[in-house]
């Protein structure tokens, strides 16, 4: 890291919004490539709505990194953004479903309390297909749709454990 970014990083986590939107600016091309691959199996957010929550991101991780740490600054920022894109998209709710989906999953859609997509409360499944089904409105496959922060599937984690 050289000093340049250890005085922007000093500087935003001293409040200065023009030394975040810096390293904002700095960090844009790793945001849109993290944005660009989670909006594919999103669902219900468009990478616009991901880049601003890197922003979010971005700030807790400046505020919250410690020069000490043995990981760098771009190390610890991409794993930051990487888990809270995570939750983000986990937590957003399609706001429509369609007729593929079955009438049980239709009536927990009707009787959730969901606010402006996002789940307020834990809703139980019997399969991973049926929570998929739940979020994305449509049918879905869950062992497929169900991803980790490194983009591997359920399917492929249970693979692995089995082995």
């Amino acid at each position: 890291m050289d000093l340049s970014e250890i005085k922007t990083i000093t500087q935003a986590k001293q409040g200065d919004k023009l030394a975040l939107l810096a390293l904002y600016n700095q960090y844009l091309p790793l945001f849109k490539k993290l944005c660009r691959n989670r909006a594919d199996y999103s669902n219900v957010l468009e990478v616009d709505d991901l880049l601003q929550e890197c922003f979010l991101a971005l700030e807790s991780a400046t505020n919250s990194y410690s020069f000490e740490r043995e990981a760098s600054f771009k190390t610890y920022l991409y794993s930051c953004v990487k888990w809270h894109l995570t939750r983000v998209i986990a937590s957003h709710i399609a706001p429509e479903d369609d007729e593929t989906i079955s009438a049980g999953i239709k009536e927990k859609r009707s009787k959730a309390n969901i606010v402006e997509g996002i789940l307020q409360e834990d809703v139980l499944f019997s399969s991973p297909s049926g929570a998929a089904m739940f979020v994305v409105g449509k049918s879905a496959n869950g062992l497929t749709s169900w991803k980790n922060a490194d983009g591997i599937t359920l399917k492929d984690i249970e693979s692995d454990e089995t082995k």
